[in-house]
């Protein structure tokens, strides 16, 4: 595999902090979609839904550590995901809330 990423070993601490604020960012995003009044009437169960938060940070961080401690060194993040338990744990868990919000 033929690393193209034009990152430095400096770049560590900004990508990480960089990476992590837009993560917090997008949840915040989802929270605020969560509190509009247009959920109210797309699910039964709104609420349900504030539990995703939680799961989204939990799984996002754990990722951030991993690529941290360079565990995914050279490693397609997607490709990563797609193969990882606590992923599909995580995006499993994540669906039914949705489906018992329905």
């Amino acid at each position: 595999f033929v690393n193209r990423r034009a990152y430095r070993p400096e770049d560590a601490a900004p990508l990480l902090s960089i990476g992590t604020s837009c993560f917090v960012g997008a949840v915040i995003a989802l929270g605020l979609y969560l509190g509009s009044p247009d959920v109210r009437g797309l699910y039964r169960t709104p609420d349900l839904l504030w539990l995703v938060c939680p799961i989204l940070l939990g799984w996002s961080g754990r990722l951030w550590i991993l690529g941290h401690r360079g565990e995914l060194r050279d490693e397609d993040p997607v490709a990563f995901v797609l193969r990882d338990r606590w992923s599909h744990r995580a995006a499993a868990l994540a669906a039914v809330i949705f489906a018992l919000a329905l």
